[in-house]
This record gives structure tokens, C-alpha cells and sequence, in this order.
């Protein structure tokens, strides 16, 4: 009787328990589960922000190939240059990050001087700070971090086919196996 008793004492001293190793558990699996949603958010503004960034990049660098704003001196003109910059503003606050407009302004786009005659623009895009539309977090707040800066760059180049380069396409593409070439095919 004594080990019976024992056994009843002891199974009593055990209950609740397992509720107190769940509801301790369940504070770690939200938190993880809080800072992947808020990881993936910010993982989300930023492939927005990208696109955003690339779309105002290429539509800058198309209307200078389009208007023949590149010059045998590899300076683009200053009108040009303005054009060119409200086009890609226009077009990357066009892209929505998040629901909300990235706005950018004219010195978010800068041209870059690589090539004489391919000049490159390049756009920044972002929900920042600085441009006063921060992205915000959900789940971190607890933390104390209530919003994060998403931004992107982007880089086009707006090619002159006048500028004697070097050519754009591949004469030939060299697989792993077998190369990809045509040999009767002549290159000029």
C-alpha cells in the first residue's frame, strides 16, 4: 500500500506540466513565427523596390537611345538629362512598394560616365527615412522597431550602335558539352 500511495503523490506532483513546457514553447514558435512574417515583408518591399528602380532606369535610358541624345563627345545634353530624369521619376513612383509610392526625386537619378558613348542612368528606389514612407514592421514592434528602410539600385544603359563598340550578341555560346556553334556560319 505504501508504494501505491507513493505512486499517487507522485503522479499528483507532475500535472500541469506539460501545459506549463507548451505555453512557454508557444512564446518562442509566435516570436519566430512574428519575425518571419516581418522578414518576409521587408523581403517582399524589396523585390518591389527593385523592379521600381529597374523600370525607371529603363525608361530613362530608352528616351535617350529613342532621341538620339547620346553624342559622338559621350556627353548627354542638359535637356536631355532633364527629360530623361523626370521620366524615370515619373515612371518608378509609378511602382507601387508595399501599396505606397517610392517618391523619389530627380536626385534619386544620376547618370554615370563609363563609356563615352553609352551613357548609364542609374535610379535609386525605397521606402526610407529619408524620403519619409519607411516600411513597417508588424511583429518587431515589441522590440521597438517600428519601421526599416527598403531601397534598391538599378543601372541601364542607353546603347548607341553608331559608337563602334563592341558587339552586343554572343557569336557563340559554349555549353558543358558540345559548343553551340554554327561552323559554317562566317563572323564578321
Amino acid at each position: 500500500m505504501k508504494i501505491n500511495g507513493h505512486r499517487k503523490w507522485k503522479r499528483r506532483d507532475d500535472r500541469g506540466v506539460s501545459i506549463l513546457i507548451i505555453a512557454v514553447s508557444m512564446v518562442f514558435v509566435l516570436g519566430m513565427a512574428g519575425l518571419g512574417i516581418d522578414l518576409a515583408s521587408l523581403y517582399v518591399g524589396r523585390s518591389q523596390a527593385q523592379r521600381a528602380a529597374d523600370a525607371g532606369a529603363l525608361a530613362a535610358a530608352q528616351y535617350l537611345a529613342d532621341y538620339s541624345c547620346t553624342a559622338a563627345s559621350g556627353s548627354v545634353s542638359a535637356t536631355c538629362q532633364a527629360v530623361a530624369k523626370q521620366r524615370a521619376v515619373a515612371v518608378t513612383n509609378a511602382n507601387l512598394i508595399a501599396g505606397i509610392s517610392p517618391a523619389i526625386s530627380t536626385s534619386d537619378v544620376t547618370f554615370l560616365v563609363t563609356n563615352a558613348n553609352d551613357p548609364q542612368v542609374q535610379v535609386i528606389a525605397g521606402r526610407t527615412v529619408a524620403n519619409g514612407n519607411p516600411m513597417p514592421t508588424f511583429f518587431v514592434k515589441i522590440f521597438g522597431i517600428y519601421s526599416a528602410n527598403v531601397s534598391a539600385k538599378a543601372v541601364a544603359e542607353a546603347f548607341n550602335p553608331a559608337g563602334g563598340g563592341p558587339p552586343v550578341g554572343a557569336t557563340c555560346l559554349k555549353p558543358w558539352l558540345m559548343p553551340n556553334c554554327d561552323p559554317g556560319h562566317v563572323y564578321q
